[in-house]
């Protein structure tokens, strides 16, 4: 089982606290506020603490949409 532990910002919000991601076989698992960051000193906000859950969302959007005239919107495909 690889581990890792990689500094990184949260940009979730305007704040940028700082993090520290734990990752393990490649899959983002948990994470958790850096201490030695001058601006968030160890803080995270709930937004931040649930990263993991963000980026492994089933409902998260990988596609883009585009919006129709009608309002609603469809999956567009991305090109190289």
């Amino acid at each position: 089982m690889s581990k890792q532990i990689i500094n990184s910002d949260c940009l979730l919000c305007v704040w940028d606290c700082g993090i520290k991601a734990h990752i393990e076989d490649g899959r983002l698992v948990k994470v958790e506020g850096q201490p030695e960051h001058p601006v968030s000193k160890g803080y995270i906000c709930p937004r931040g603490a649930s990263l993991p859950d963000y980026v492994y969302s089933p409902t998260r959007l990988t596609t883009p949409l585009l919006k129709e005239k009608a309002g609603s919107k469809r999956l567009v495909g991305i090109r190289p």
